[in-house]
Protein backbone atom coordinates (compact mmCIF):
# COMPACT_ATOMS: atom_id res chain seq x y z
CA UNK A 1 0.00 0.00 0.00
CA UNK A 2 0.81 3.36 -0.66
CA UNK A 3 1.30 6.38 1.84
CA UNK A 4 1.40 10.33 2.04
CA UNK A 5 2.04 12.56 4.31
CA UNK A 6 -1.10 13.88 4.44
CA UNK A 7 -2.72 10.14 5.15
CA UNK A 8 -0.09 7.47 6.30
CA UNK A 9 -0.82 4.44 3.78
CA UNK A 10 0.47 0.88 5.02
CA UNK A 11 2.34 -0.57 1.49
CA UNK A 12 4.91 -2.05 -0.36
CA UNK A 13 7.44 0.35 -1.46
CA UNK A 14 9.93 -1.79 -2.45
CA UNK A 15 9.07 -4.86 -4.60
CA UNK A 16 10.03 -6.21 -7.76
CA UNK A 17 9.93 -9.57 -10.59
CA UNK A 18 9.90 -13.18 -9.72
CA UNK A 19 12.41 -15.66 -11.14
CA UNK A 20 10.28 -18.33 -10.16
CA UNK A 21 6.87 -17.02 -11.62
CA UNK A 22 8.45 -14.62 -14.70
CA UNK A 23 11.24 -15.64 -16.52
CA UNK A 24 13.21 -11.79 -16.51
CA UNK A 25 14.78 -11.58 -13.28
CA UNK A 26 17.38 -10.00 -14.41
CA UNK A 27 16.27 -7.51 -16.03
CA UNK A 28 14.14 -6.28 -12.97
CA UNK A 29 16.71 -6.65 -10.58
CA UNK A 30 19.53 -4.32 -11.95
CA UNK A 31 21.65 -7.44 -13.46
CA UNK A 32 21.81 -9.20 -9.75
CA UNK A 33 22.19 -13.43 -10.59
CA UNK A 34 19.36 -15.39 -8.63
CA UNK A 35 22.51 -17.48 -7.84
CA UNK A 36 24.25 -14.30 -5.96
CA UNK A 37 21.17 -14.05 -4.53
CA UNK A 38 20.73 -17.30 -2.92
CA UNK A 39 24.74 -16.97 -1.40
CA UNK A 40 23.60 -13.84 0.24
CA UNK A 41 20.37 -14.65 1.84
CA UNK A 42 17.89 -16.86 2.95
CA UNK A 43 13.92 -16.80 2.80
CA UNK A 44 11.91 -18.52 5.83
CA UNK A 45 8.37 -17.94 7.03
CA UNK A 46 7.40 -15.23 9.65
CA UNK A 47 6.41 -16.19 13.13
CA UNK A 48 4.91 -14.02 15.48
CA UNK A 49 8.68 -13.78 16.93
CA UNK A 50 9.22 -11.59 13.76
CA UNK A 51 6.32 -8.79 15.00
CA UNK A 52 8.85 -6.30 16.46
CA UNK A 53 10.41 -7.24 12.77
CA UNK A 54 7.44 -5.86 10.81
CA UNK A 55 6.38 -2.90 12.64
CA UNK A 56 9.93 -1.55 11.27
CA UNK A 57 8.97 -3.03 7.98
CA UNK A 58 5.53 -1.26 8.10
CA UNK A 59 7.31 1.93 8.49
CA UNK A 60 9.94 1.05 6.14
CA UNK A 61 6.69 1.06 3.68
CA UNK A 62 4.94 4.31 4.21
CA UNK A 63 5.53 6.05 1.04
CA UNK A 64 6.54 9.55 1.73
CA UNK A 65 6.61 11.75 -1.99
CA UNK A 66 9.89 13.12 -2.79
CA UNK A 67 10.86 16.23 -0.94
CA UNK A 68 8.51 15.81 2.25
CA UNK A 69 10.17 14.97 5.67
CA UNK A 70 9.85 11.37 6.92
CA UNK A 71 6.68 10.64 8.65
CA UNK A 72 7.35 10.07 12.51
CA UNK A 73 8.39 6.76 13.59
CA UNK A 74 5.03 6.75 16.09
CA UNK A 75 3.03 7.04 13.33
CA UNK A 76 2.87 3.11 13.28
CA UNK A 77 1.76 3.14 16.87
CA UNK A 78 -1.78 4.35 15.37
CA UNK A 79 -4.80 2.32 15.41
CA UNK A 80 -5.03 2.13 11.40
CA UNK A 81 -1.37 1.43 10.76
CA UNK A 82 -0.84 -1.02 14.16
CA UNK A 83 -3.13 -3.62 13.30
CA UNK A 84 -1.46 -4.15 9.79
CA UNK A 85 1.15 -6.37 12.14
CA UNK A 86 -0.58 -6.54 15.96
CA UNK A 87 -0.66 -9.89 17.30
CA UNK A 88 0.56 -11.15 13.34
CA UNK A 89 -0.18 -15.18 13.21
CA UNK A 90 -2.89 -14.88 15.14
CA UNK A 91 -5.79 -14.24 12.73
CA UNK A 92 -7.25 -16.54 9.79
CA UNK A 93 -4.93 -16.06 6.82
CA UNK A 94 -2.07 -14.07 8.58
CA UNK A 95 1.25 -15.58 6.25
CA UNK A 96 3.96 -13.99 5.85
CA UNK A 97 8.18 -14.03 5.15
CA UNK A 98 11.40 -12.84 6.19
CA UNK A 99 14.54 -12.36 4.18
CA UNK A 100 17.86 -12.62 6.61
CA UNK A 101 21.46 -12.58 5.34
CA UNK A 102 23.63 -15.67 6.11
CA UNK A 103 24.42 -13.76 9.04
CA UNK A 104 21.05 -14.58 10.19
CA UNK A 105 20.51 -10.61 10.27
CA UNK A 106 16.73 -9.70 8.74
CA UNK A 107 16.57 -7.75 5.75
CA UNK A 108 13.16 -7.32 4.76
CA UNK A 109 9.48 -9.09 4.78
CA UNK A 110 6.31 -9.81 3.39
CA UNK A 111 3.12 -10.58 4.88
CA UNK A 112 -0.41 -10.43 4.67
CA UNK A 113 -3.85 -10.04 6.31
CA UNK A 114 -7.23 -9.79 5.80
CA UNK A 115 -9.92 -7.06 6.63
CA UNK A 116 -13.61 -7.18 7.65
CA UNK A 117 -15.84 -4.90 5.66
CA UNK A 118 -16.51 -3.24 8.90
CA UNK A 119 -13.22 -1.93 9.46
CA UNK A 120 -11.55 -1.95 6.27
CA UNK A 121 -7.85 -1.43 5.15
CA UNK A 122 -6.65 0.99 2.88
CA UNK A 123 -6.06 -2.00 0.08
CA UNK A 124 -9.63 -3.75 0.72
CA UNK A 125 -11.01 -5.82 -1.63
CA UNK A 126 -13.15 -8.42 0.04
CA UNK A 127 -13.15 -10.52 3.17
CA UNK A 128 -11.53 -13.21 1.06
CA UNK A 129 -8.79 -10.99 0.24
CA UNK A 130 -5.58 -10.67 2.20
CA UNK A 131 -3.59 -7.27 1.94
CA UNK A 132 -0.31 -7.09 1.16
CA UNK A 133 2.72 -5.31 3.10
CA UNK A 134 6.21 -5.61 1.78
CA UNK A 135 9.71 -3.77 2.33
CA UNK A 136 12.90 -3.71 2.37
CA UNK A 137 15.46 -2.42 5.17
CA UNK A 138 17.30 0.64 3.53
CA UNK A 139 20.50 -0.95 2.98
CA UNK A 140 19.42 -4.00 1.31
CA UNK A 141 17.65 -2.40 -1.50
CA UNK A 142 18.43 -2.97 -5.19
CA UNK A 143 20.03 -6.51 -3.90
CA UNK A 144 16.29 -8.25 -5.85
CA UNK A 145 14.91 -8.81 -2.47
CA UNK A 146 11.71 -7.57 -2.96
CA UNK A 147 11.67 -9.90 -6.02
CA UNK A 148 12.35 -12.68 -4.10
CA UNK A 149 9.63 -11.97 -1.05
CA UNK A 150 7.17 -10.87 -3.96
CA UNK A 151 7.15 -13.85 -5.70
CA UNK A 152 7.06 -16.04 -2.61
CA UNK A 153 4.40 -14.43 -1.63
CA UNK A 154 2.35 -14.85 -4.91
CA UNK A 155 3.62 -18.37 -5.33
CA UNK A 156 1.77 -19.15 -1.76
CA UNK A 157 -1.52 -17.35 -2.00
CA UNK A 158 -4.23 -17.34 -4.84
CA UNK A 159 -5.43 -13.73 -4.77
CA UNK A 160 -3.98 -10.43 -2.56
CA UNK A 161 -4.73 -6.48 -2.88
CA UNK A 162 -2.54 -3.86 -2.07
CA UNK A 163 -2.74 -0.06 -1.82
CA UNK A 164 0.09 1.97 -3.42
CA UNK A 165 0.68 5.63 -3.73
CA UNK A 166 0.35 6.20 -8.21
CA UNK A 167 4.06 8.43 -7.42
CA UNK A 168 5.54 5.13 -5.69
CA UNK A 169 7.89 3.84 -8.51
CA UNK A 170 6.74 0.80 -7.66
CA UNK A 171 3.67 1.16 -9.23
CA UNK A 172 4.37 -0.02 -12.58
CA UNK A 173 6.57 -3.07 -11.08
CA UNK A 174 3.23 -4.49 -9.48
CA UNK A 175 1.57 -4.01 -12.97
CA UNK A 176 4.30 -6.42 -14.20
CA UNK A 177 3.73 -8.99 -11.64
CA UNK A 178 -0.09 -8.95 -12.97
CA UNK A 179 -1.98 -6.69 -10.49
CA UNK A 180 -4.55 -4.86 -11.88
CA UNK A 181 -6.29 -1.44 -10.77
CA UNK A 182 -9.46 -1.64 -9.31
CA UNK A 183 -10.03 1.72 -7.88
CA UNK A 184 -8.44 4.97 -7.70
CA UNK A 185 -8.75 8.03 -5.11
CA UNK A 186 -6.90 10.71 -5.82
CA UNK A 187 -3.47 9.59 -5.48
CA UNK A 188 -4.51 6.75 -3.39
CA UNK A 189 -4.63 2.95 -5.95
CA UNK A 190 -6.12 -0.03 -5.05
CA UNK A 191 -4.24 -3.37 -7.15
CA UNK A 192 -5.61 -6.59 -7.25
CA UNK A 193 -3.71 -9.86 -8.05
CA UNK A 194 -5.35 -13.16 -8.83
CA UNK A 195 -4.16 -16.43 -10.03
CA UNK A 196 -8.02 -17.56 -10.67
CA UNK A 197 -9.93 -16.06 -13.58
CA UNK A 198 -9.72 -12.12 -13.46
CA UNK A 199 -12.43 -9.94 -14.74
CA UNK A 200 -11.02 -7.32 -17.67
CA UNK A 201 -8.62 -4.77 -16.31
CA UNK A 202 -11.33 -1.96 -15.33
CA UNK A 203 -8.55 0.82 -15.48
CA UNK A 204 -4.83 1.03 -16.30
CA UNK A 205 -2.34 4.04 -14.58
CA UNK A 206 -0.48 4.39 -17.49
Amino acid sequence: MGQSQRQPRATAAYAYNNSRLWPNLAELSAGMSLASLRMEFRIREATEHDEPFLVDMLYEALFVPRGDPRLRRAVVDEPELARYVRDFGSQPGDAGWVAETVSGDPAGAVWVRRFGSDAPGYGFVDEDTPEVSIAVVAKWRGHGLGTALMGRLLGSVTRCSLSVDDRNRAVSLYERFGFEVVRTDNHSVTLLHSRAQDPPRRESLR
